[in-house]
């Protein structure tokens, strides 16, 4: 994770890769109104057990503050010694990618989108950024074909949308244009069920839309499954050892897994926009007592206000990883009290 955020429904994300929006990739139930800071155990977690990403990560933050500013000749130095350094990392790949297309350097950008892809074939965000820059060299029908792809796995983009409704407008007296603007109608209408959407379009659609490639990319996934930043296709996914660390490692980072409010395990992790985590229990009492942070004092009446809230996913496995014993008896004893209380 790169800026890790979480969203109400409890599905985890790199803040560059929702996008302003705040739209979940995985169940399309969350979209966050307001700050939402990064959550500060997932990015702690990050540089504990990935020392090695730190560096690499303030360096892209340097980068991407330079783009923000508009100062693209520095930024560009700053890419230049992150290609040196991480020759094939997809996030300087993608990030360097995307810097040659903000300075018009379409040449530049695809042939870096193209190094990457040959090694992350499955990377959408490189796709994403392929696209547009066919759709700037005036390669409509290859750059409809990347950005379709981004959209059949996630499918509640709006930028990807908005990229799609462009390229249209800009062909749209080709002559399969309605063909494309039907199989994308068909996509869009049904969020859950893409894969079986795009295997039964009629012969003369998949004749015009090279589908039968794209299925092995990953399938959209529904609300009660992990998202793509959870997943192990995504090629920027954490991964960790079988072996759960030793005991003196989690020792050492134990206290940090502690609910402030309950001074235990956390139990149901849930992240507030502000950052911080509690016991789902814990904070949704505190939530009724008073719409603010336990810890810092910021208001969660946005918060409160979803529906939607749910537990954090990442961290759930990685506390049932780090402490399967102590987490498994504090589940047993959740279930029989539910099981009690419900007679």
């Amino acid at each position: 994770y790169f800026h890790p955020i979480v969203l109400s429904c409890g599905h985890s994300f790199c803040r560059n890769c929702v996008g302003t929006s705040f739209v979940c990739h995985s169940c399309s139930a969350s979209r966050a109104v307001g700050e939402l800071n990064d959550c500060l155990l997932l990015s702690k977690s990050v540089e504990y057990f990935f020392p090695e990403t730190t560096p690499l990560y303030r360096l892209l933050d340097e980068a991407k503050t330079l783009v923000d500013q508009g100062k693209y000749s520095e930024a560009s130095i700053v890419h230049a010694s992150l290609k040196e350094s991480y020759p094939t990392n997809p996030r300087c790949l993608q990030a360097t990618a995307d810097v040659y297309l903000l300075t018009s350097d379409f040449d530049a950008a695809l042939t870096t989108c193209n190094q990457g892809l040959e090694l992350y074939p499955h990377l959408l965000k490189l796709h994403c950024i392929k696209g547009r820059t066919l759709n700037c060299l005036g390669r409509y029908r290859e750059a409809l074909e990347h950005i379709f792809k981004c959209l059949a796995t996630c499918p509640y983009l709006d930028c990807l949308r908005c990229d799609i409704t462009h390229i249209l407008e800009d062909v749209i007296t080709q002559s399969d244009i309605m063909k494309w603007k039907y199989v994308v109608e068909l996509c869009a209408a049904n969020p859950n069920s893409l894969s079986d959407v795009l295997a039964g379009l009629p012969a003369e659609l998949c004749a015009v839309v090279p589908i039968r490639p794209w299925m092995n990319f990953p399938p959209s996934v529904t609300s009660d499954k992990l998202g793509l930043a959870d997943t192990p296709t995504n090629a920027t996914a954490v991964q960790v050892d079988d072996a759960p660390p030793s005991p003196s490692k989690l020792s050492a980072i134990r206290d940090d897994f502690l609910c402030a409010l309950c001074l235990r395990l956390l139990f149901y992790p849930s992240s507030v926009p502000c950052g911080h985590t509690f016991c789902r229990d814990c904070i949704e009492q505190s939530l009724d007592y008073k719409a603010e942070c336990p810890l810092c004092k910021a208001s969660l009446s946005q918060y409160v206000s979803a529906s939607d809230r749910g537990y954090c996913v990442t961290l759930w496995k990685l506390l049932k990883y780090l402490f399967s014993e102590e987490i498994g008896t504090r589940q047993q004893a959740y279930e029989l009290e539910n099981l009690a209380l419900s007679r």
